[in-house]
Parts: structure tokens; sequence; C-alpha cells
């Protein structure tokens, strides 16, 4: 994090608009609770089953 005396305010924080990079991010499918604002627990960001062996896929 930058210190607060040496950030410029006058430039926008340009790094925040960049996209983070593919090869660091992680997927896998989760439980249809997720969906629903009133779950609210620790399970609901674990894995759901052997997904972790397939590759996720936004339409399946």
């Amino acid at each position: 994090m930058a210190d607060p005396g040496e950030t410029d305010t006058t430039r926008p924080p340009v790094d925040l608009l960049r996209p983070f990079p593919a090869d660091k991010m992680t997927a896998w499918k989760v439980d249809r609770k997720v969906g629903n604002v009133k779950n609210d627990t620790p399970d609901c960001v674990e894995p759901m089953g052997d997904s972790q062996d397939q590759p996720p896929s936004l339409f399946a």
C-alpha cells in the first residue's frame, strides 16, 4: 500500500483499472446457496465436490 504522504491525488489510480492476471485466478463450482444473500456461512466459498478436477465452465 502506498504511503498516504506520497500519494498523488491529482492522478487516477490506473493500477486498479488493469485486469487481474488470469494465470493467478482460480475458479471452482460452488453450491446454489451462494446465490442467496441469506446464506452467510464459510462453506459458501468451499469448492463443491470434485469440481477441482474439472475445468470451470460458464455455461455448464
